[in-house]
């Protein structure tokens, strides 16, 4: 690279030929530096400022000390820049701190790049391409977040080189349209070099006064500035860029990490604000009271409003309430009584104009009182503070009862005015659900007149979110929120009749309705409305109490709504979804809220219910699978379903099932029947690429093989075989708690199988009887023991366990087998820990399932200890190992004999007599 740039060699060689030879030589340098030597990073496109992990010898070549002087002079002299040569700049930036043998060669190392730099700022090298720009931003951000400051800080350039830095960025800044992408790396400079800073002062005596007092301020403003100074070009449509306020996510990222500079600095920076603040009120009030205002004018000012009380809201985000000091907690009462008596103010211009502002003020209105809810109106963090202060002169809150008062009147006041496409109704109701969710601040909302109102009239005709019938997730949000308050006002009879008269009126309304008129509209909107309203609240019930009441209101008459629509709209997939979601979440013993008292026949009768709605929706399913476009939302998705409904009523243990059969109750063998039949109907490779439905059948297989219920269970040869395919394939999922699930599977069934062997019992017999399965499941599981590492040794060694007790004379066979093929080194060791783990005491007991565990652990770790690494025995192996098995045609595994090196074969199979 160094010959190409002096031009030493190629001399004779075309300019254009150079050019393309140096841009393929820095971008195979760019390859060779971004490398994952040790496996860190498991997802490679990320491009986050990372510490590179560069081999220890490469270490001459990176700290020579011509190597960044002749990078930074390429890039300086080619024309156009090339891109990859700054890529290059910024990974040698982000070299990881521990590469360096001592603090003196790293100083050395960083002084060289912060010259680089600060020649490249100060020249303005390259800085009209975009990219180039960008590029020279991203190498700030990768040099301030990998290195330590304190290490050049005392050098005579580093006070230049910030003077620089700070010019570059509020140039920039004032300037972010042209490279909007830019913003973020030169704010996480900043935040990277204040963090670095505060910590080194935590040591000191005292701060840097030019860098707390000063700059993070001066940042700030021009980042401020700048945004408002955009509004207009934005609004007119004058500017390509797009509006930052359309992104919340990434701009409340880049205003967090001002805020947290702030915090260095904050009375200077909140004075700051609050004058912004106050000036913008100010403008706000003579628009709206003009004799006739300018749309585009309120607009205008209603979006720099937007800005700056984000901006409050990230201040209140950013405080450490251990850290605040009584006088910032001064300047933070004085934001809010700016953001209070602003909210007034768009209060009275609604009320003039009969139509709601920005939403960008709206929204930044809510995510400020978000924060301001977090940071002093909890339990504990309103104490001690001097928050009140100004609240109580300017807008007369004065503790914190009153002040949640004002949030809640918020809430519902947008609720009510705000369309349901609108991002302020899902921003109200996270805020509602907020504080709903906690228990002081529960009991607080509890006792508010405006929230008992709102318990009493919450239906569609006073907010008109709840009149859009697609909205599932606000509807659920909203009445899972109103039932933590009820339950936490004192639920009882009246209050629970009060509440749900409203449902009762509707529900009944449906039920009333013939076939015909109940699949049409208006009253399929309605039926799916009340379904997700229903499962929000029950969703919410958290306490026995409270559950008992709704099942007596729902049951046994309104559950008709349930089976109505799962029977009626075969066809419409959304409502039959909906239905079965509902009856889950109503068989889900969360809490333990369904433990019925003992002489209660409420369990049987849940129990009758979700196996009728089961069976109804199988026998739909089973009768002709039609063409599908989308067959995971169409057919597997409710299948899947209908496996949680039964996992939920099993696992619930709030009902004898066992007693069914005794006394003739065909819903058991109705259930177990419906399900196996669905089972059956899913191709095991659809079955597992589904993660829900992977994950819903794996906890019904785990349920439905507990010792307690595997009796019960109609199972055949065929069954099993296909839910022992389900096992095998599943033990090599990517996700880890399908492998778990799979392995408690196999553990029960062949527990099972051992417990039961002298009882005649179905199940035990066809389990002991399809060896080649038990023998299938071993290899699989000895596999993962012998050739995998990232698995969980005791969810592993159980299902093992149990079957090396079935077919312990294969497992040694086939450990043999493998152990053949291994090194002479690596058999050794290898042998010595396989004797180990199969000297085992394999009888079912707690205390030798234990054992085997440990000796599984040991193994792994003295596998790993030793460095051994297993060969697979790869197709052509496997074949000088006919003696030992052949695979037939129908897939099937016989044991034929072995082959094995002698002393492996000595060791291990006299363990098998």
């Amino acid at each position: 690279m160094r010959n190409i740039l002096s031009g030493s060699a190629m001399a004779s060689t075309a300019v254009n030929v150079k050019k393309r030879l140096l841009s393929e030589v820095l971008a195979l340098q760019k390859i060779c530096l971004s490398f994952d030597f040790i496996g860190l990073e498991p997802d490679e496109s990320s491009d986050d400022p990372v510490a590179i992990q560069v081999p220890s010898s490469w270490r001459d070549i990176i700290l020579e000390d011509g190597l960044i002087a002749a990078y930074f002079e390429g890039y300086r002299s080619l024309d156009p820049p090339q891109c990859h040569e700054a890529k290059v700049l910024g990974l040698l930036a982000s070299v990881r701190r521990s590469f360096f043998p001592d603090d003196s060669i790293r100083e050395k190392y960083l002084n060289r790049l912060m010259l680089g730099i600060t020649d490249l700022i100060k020249n303005s090298v390259n800085m009209k391409s975009a990219e180039s720009y960008h590029h020279t931003c991203r190498l700030l951000a990768r040099f301030a977040s990998i290195h330590i400051f304190y290490v050049i800080d005392s050098t005579p350039h580093f006070k230049n080189f910030v003077a620089l830095a700070l010019k570059f960025t509020a140039d920039g800044l004032s300037l972010w349209e042209a490279s909007p992408n830019s913003v973020n790396p030169l704010l996480t400079f900043w935040y990277r070099l204040s963090v670095e800073i505060e910590r080194v002062a935590s040591g000191s005596s005292e701060k840097d006064p030019k860098l707390s007092a000063d700059i993070y301020p001066e940042i700030i403003k021009v980042y401020l500035m700048a945004m408002l100074n955009s509004v207009s070009a934005i609004s007119a449509g004058e500017s390509d860029a797009d509006n930052p306020l359309d992104n919340e996510d990434e701009l409340f990222g880049n205003l967090l990490m001002l805020a947290k500079m702030a915090r260095n600095s904050y009375k200077v920076c909140a004075e700051m604000l609050s004058m912004l603040l106050e000036q913008a009120a100010t403008n706000y009030q003579e628009v709206i009271h003009a004799a006739m205002p300018s749309e585009q004018a309120i607009s205008e000012i209603e979006t720099k409003l937007a800005w700056l009380i984000y901006m409050t809201s990230a201040f209140f985000e950013a405080r450490v309430p251990y850290a605040s000091l009584p006088e910032d907690d001064e300047w933070d009462s004085l934001l809010v009584s700016r953001v209070m008596v602003l909210d007034r103010a768009v209060l009275e211009r609604i009320n003039k104009f009969s139509r709601p502002p920005s939403e960008y003020l709206e929204l930044s209105i809510l995510k400020f009182y978000q924060n301001f809810r977090k940071a002093y109106l909890t339990d504990q963090g309103y104490r001690q503070t001097k928050i009140f202060k100004h609240l109580s002169t300017t807008v007369n809150i004065n503790d914190v009862e009153s002040a949640l008062a004002h949030i809640v009147k918020k809430v519902m006041y947008d609720l009510e005015v705000w369309p349901a496409s609108s991002r302020v109704i899902p921003r109200s109701l996270d805020i509602l659900h907020e504080m709903s969710a906690g228990y002081t601040m529960l009991r607080q909302l509890a006792k508010m007149e405006l929230i008992s109102e709102l318990l009493k009239s919450h239906g569609g005709s006073r907010f008109k979110f709840l009149d859009v019938v697609g909205d599932r997730r606000a509807r659920m949000q909203f009445y899972g929120s109103l039932c933590r308050i009820l339950a936490a006002k004192g639920l009882d009879e009246t209050s629970f009749s009060e509440f749900v008269e409203s449902w009762t009126g509707a529900v009944d309304g449906l039920l009333s309705l013939s076939d015909e008129v109940f699949c049409e509209e208006p009253a399929k909107s309605r039926a799916l409305r009340m379904l997700y309203d229903l499962r929000g609240f029950v969703a919410a019930l958290s306490s026995r109490a409270s559950f008992a009441l709704f099942f007596d209101w729902f049951y046994p008459h309104r559950i008709g709504l349930i089976h109505r629509t799962v029977a009626l709209y075969k066809e419409d997939v959304a409502m039959q979804i909906a239905a079965l979601r509902l009856m889950a979440e109503f068989t889900f013993n969360s809490s333990q809220r369904l433990n019925f008292e003992v002489s209660s026949a409420n369990g049987i009768l849940m129990f009758r219910e979700a196996s009728n709605v089961i069976y109804e929706y199988t026998g739909q399913k089973l009768k002709g699978a039609r063409a599908c476009t989308d067959v995971y939302k169409e057919r597997y998705k409710g299948m899947g379903l209908c496996f949680s409904i039964l996992t939920n009523v099993l696992s619930g243990n709030y009902v004898a099932v066992g007693v069914m059969p005794l006394y003739g109750d065909p819903a058991l063998g109705n259930a177990f029947t419906a399900v196996i039949g669905l089972l059956k109907s899913i191709p095991v490779s659809d079955l597992l690429s589904y993660p829900k439905l992977a994950g819903w059948t794996m906890r019904l297989l785990e349920t439905i093989f507990r010792e307690s219920k595997a009796e019960f269970v109609p199972i055949d040869v065929e069954t099993y075989g296909h839910v022992a395919r389900i096992c095998l394939e599943a033990l090599g999922h990517v996700k880890q708690a399908v492998m778990a699930s799979a392995c408690t599977v196999i553990d029960n069934l062949c527990t099972y199988a051992l417990e039961h062997q002298h009882r005649r019992k179905r199940l035990s017999e066809i389990v002991r009887s399809e060896r080649d399965i038990l023998r299938a499941l071993v290899r699989e599981l000895l596999n993962i023991l012998l050739f995998e590492e990232h698995f969980g040794e005791w969810s592993l060694s159980r299902p093992l366990f149990v079957l090396i007790i079935l077919e312990k004379e294969y497992a040694l066979s086939y450990v043999n087998w493998v152990s053949q093929y291994q090194s002479l080194e690596v058999r050794e060791p290898l042998v010595k820990g396989l004797i180990e783990l199969f000297s085992c005491d394999f009888s079912l007991k707690f205390d030798c399932r234990d054992r085997f565990t440990q000796a599984v652990n040991r193994y792994h770790r003295n596998m790993r200890a030793k460095g051994i690494v297993l060969m697979m025995p790869t197709s052509q192996t496997k074949s000088l190992a006919s003696d030992l098995m052949t695979l037939g045609a129908d897939g099937k595994v016989e044991a034929v004999g072995i082959v094995a090196p002698q002393a492996a074969e000595t060791d291990l199979t006299a363990m098998a007599d």
